[in-house]
């Protein structure tokens, strides 16, 4: 027998032990281990889309604030702003 071979033998042993003392088994445990995994990749993503949500908003209104000033001081100076003569 190899190192390998009694790892295995071992863990399988184990785990049958376990699950028999277990509330749950190892499978059951496993998938709920892969589930909040999974929720935490879900919520990642979900704040990763939020952080650029707000981004992209915060540029925009940026950019409204700023055409907003610059319609006002051509207003108010007097600027011709546009294709007119």
């Amino acid at each position: 027998m190899n190192e390998a071979y009694l790892q295995t033998l071992v863990r399988e042993a184990v785990g049958e032990v376990l699950d028999q003392r277990a509330r749950i088994d190892q499978e059951t445990h496993a998938d709920h281990h892969a589930w909040i995994q999974a929720k935490i990749e879900a919520e990642k993503e979900r704040a990763e889309a939020w952080r650029d949500i707000r981004r992209t908003a915060l540029g925009w209104a940026v950019t409204a604030v700023l055409g907003a000033a610059l319609a006002w001081f051509a207003g108010a100076f007097g600027w011709k702003v546009g294709g007119g003569q």
